[in-house]
């Protein structure tokens, strides 16, 4: 996946990578009761986790995780998807484009950009209530509380120094066309 927009972390980094772990996790404390009532923060959380999911695919900046954080990651994705009627078969890209789009149009109190956005088409759904009043009420997503409290113990681990961090998957230094970041996340230095 391309780069991620500054929102996603909050600020722009070297590598967003552990912000967004991090800010994930906050977004789903306590299975998200904290988004409740404000629809921008919620599209900036499913668009954190859309954009997690795919980094933690093979050729991801996550695919040394385990499977186990895989397949929770998407599952929560995939509830958090039915709960924002978000189609099943949308591109991850295309869904978290969408969902920072929406973010920045509810921000600037722009609901008429933000209901384009959330239209019935190639990434959301048809549905009663619609895509903007379920982002105002997304409902509990334990699931996503799950993978990313999950996902950010791991991370942590695998970046401590004190725990011997790295990946444990590292590609050497002079491996061509790959590196690593600061965080010791294996990344495409060619891109």
């Amino acid at each position: 996946m391309a780069e991620p927009p500054g929102e996603l972390s909050g600020f722009a980094l070297a590598d967003p990578v552990p912000a967004i772990v991090t800010r994930a996790a906050q977004d789903f404390d306590a299975g998200g009761a904290g988004l409740a009532g404000r629809p921008a923060a919620t599209a900036l959380a499913a668009a954190r986790l859309e954009w997690l999911a795919v980094e933690a695919a093979p050729g991801g900046r996550l695919a040394a995780l385990a499977p186990s954080y895989r397949f929770t990651l998407d599952r929560a994705r995939d509830e958090l998807r039915g709960a924002l009627a978000i189609r099943a078969d949308a591109p991850p890209e295309a869904a978290a484009r969408a969902l920072v789009a929406a973010s920045r149009a509810l921000s600037s109190s722009d609901r008429a950009a933000a209901e384009r956005v959330l239209a019935p088409g190639p990434v959301f759904r048809a549905a009663e209530p619609g895509p903007l009043r379920r982002l105002a009420q997304p409902g509990p997503q334990p699931s996503a509380q799950i993978a990313t409290a999950g996902i950010r113990e791991e991370v942590s681990r695998l970046v401590s120094p004190s725990e011997g961090g790295g990946l444990q998957r590292a590609v050497p230094f002079d491996s061509p066309g790959q590196g690593l970041s600061t965080f010791g996340f294996i990344h495409d230095t060619l891109r």
